[in-house]
């Protein structure tokens, strides 16, 4: 990662949100778009066209199988954090399938996100199939990132990438740029919880609660 994308970075992080969000600001979305933008004349093309696409949805899945086109150290660091993201994100869908919809075992598997990276088929079958799942997930492989408490997953699984992308990102290479809008894209959703919870009359705790 060159030093000239190395200090727009630096330079975009240290602006707060509170002053680049306008006040009238329609689309989330687009914000995050705007700030893409910013960085993107900085990179080369086939980082340029990962980023690009990444950030339309920050799709964990797709962006692991976009990986190919980046060069190895952009590829080793990024497939780290995409594939905790991916692995966090089965946990949590099994643990929604079984506590709100009652299924367990094999009938969990075609709802799971097709990619694995720490969690293989054999973990994913026990959690699947167990009768304990608080418990199976301590005695796993994230055991120490939910301590369960699954129903605020949301939050502490963006807390987990995020804190993924920061060590990558000392290795000086795409997961900078990924890592800075990453946290944008945190500050947004909190911005829109803040905002949906005032108009909705929340207590202060009860709008804590829904923050990343």
């Amino acid at each position: 990662m060159n030093y000239a994308v190395n200090a727009k970075i630096r330079a975009m992080r240290a602006t707060a949100l509170e002053n680049i969000f306008p006040q009238h600001e329609q689309s989330y979305d687009d914000f995050i778009q705007r700030e893409t933008k910013r960085i993107l004349p900085y990179l080369k093309k086939n980082s340029r066209d990962f980023v690009s696409a990444w950030t339309k949805n920050f799709d964990a899945y797709k962006a692991l199988q976009n990986l190919r086109a980046l060069d190895k150290p952009d590829r080793d660091s990024l497939r780290r954090v995409f594939g905790t993201e991916i692995d966090l994100r089965n946990i949590l869908i099994i643990f929604r399938l079984k506590k709100f919809y009652g299924l367990d075992g094999d009938l969990i598997f075609s709802f799971l996100i097709p990619a694995k990276y720490k969690l293989n088929s054999d973990d994913l079958k026990n959690l699947a199939h167990t009768k304990n799942f608080s418990q199976e997930v301590a005695n796993g492989k994230y055991g120490a990132v939910f301590e369960n408490n699954f129903e605020h997953g949301e939050q502490i699984l963006s807390r987990f990438v995020y804190s993924q992308f920061k060590k990558e990102r000392r290795r000086e290479n795409l997961a900078v740029v990924c890592e800075y809008l990453f946290a944008r894209r945190i500050e947004i959703k909190n911005l829109r919880a803040k905002n949906e919870g005032t108009r909705l009359g929340l207590s202060h705790e009860e709008i804590f609660s829904l923050l990343h």
